[in-house]
């Protein structure tokens, strides 16, 4: 009751409007989301009061500008992060029967959020919803695994740590598609998969089309250069985390259970190809 208090105190009709990199803020934006998602997942005994004040809460959090200092980047370590909180209360609401008709949707543009951690904590409630809305957790799924795949940067000149993976268009594209598998009657979806682990190099391919007398031992033993790394990147270390949070037991006694073996079975051959 202390911590509903204080947040309370701390909040404002423009608390999540605010856009300055300001530690205050910060604090207050935290706080906030943070006590909201802890009513909406522990609400028994709570009036109906505080539990519309936690839901408007998560609401402005969920639309509020991202604050990001000099020092942000995708990887960056911020377990204060509003967007976090908001999925964990988006997520209690979805798994309570009282959310609102588009929640689903934007637990899923979580998902797809440019920080890490907050997509991973979406990624997270999504597949704890398995037994609740399993074409949530699947639709969830697809979009984490979409963008597992990294495709080259659109100015890679000024392309630095503090960018986004994704260009907005790439990101929108992605949840768009996801939205409309989960709104579809479509069953499971392909989960997307890894690209090549390698591709032959354009100097191998020319090589192999204008074959010469002089090739020798030196260019046998040179072959291994022949295959570089193609232009999608998968971001494995993404991916094996999204792995983890996943509800496997669950998975594996459904009837998607063979859509997800598919689809492991080729992360399980790019894994070996790569090494």
């Amino acid at each position: 009751d202390n911590a509903l208090s204080l947040a309370s105190q701390f909040d404002s009709s423009d608390l999540f409007l605010d856009t300055s990199v300001d530690e205050q803020v910060e604090m207050r934006r935290s706080a906030v989301s943070g006590v909201a998602a802890v009513v909406l997942n522990y609400r028994e005994g709570r009036d109906d009061a505080t539990i519309a004040w936690a839901r408007d809460a998560v609401d402005r959090a969920w639309g509020a500008t991202d604050i990001r200092s000099q020092f942000w980047s995708p990887q960056s370590i911020i377990p204060w992060e509003p967007k976090i909180f908001v999925a964990r209360g988006l997520g209690a609401d979805i798994r309570n029967g009282t959310a609102a008709e588009d929640t689903p949707e934007r637990l899923l543009a979580l998902v797809a959020h440019a920080l890490e951690m907050a997509s991973l904590a979406a990624l997270q409630e999504a597949a704890k919803l398995w037994d609740v809305d399993s074409k949530l957790s699947w639709a969830a799924m697809l979009l984490a695994f979409d963008l597992s795949r990294l495709h080259p940067p659109e100015n890679p000149e000024s392309y630095g740590p503090g960018n986004a993976l994704h260009s907005t268009q790439r990101v929108e594209e992605a949840l768009e598609a996801a939205i409309n598998y989960y709104r579809s009657d479509d069953g499971w979806a392909i989960l997307p998969t890894p690209p090549p682990a390698w591709v032959e190099s354009e100097a191998a391919r020319q090589r192999r089309s204008s074959p010469s007398e002089d090739y020798d031992l030196d260019d046998m033993e040179d072959a291994r250069k022949d295959w570089v790394e193609p232009r999608i990147h998968w971001y494995s270390q993404y991916a094996a985390k999204v792995l983890q949070n996943l509800p496997l037991e669950r998975i594996l006694v459904s009837d998607a259970k063979e859509a997800f073996l598919t689809f492991f079975a080729e992360v399980l051959q790019w894994t070996n190809d790569k090494n």
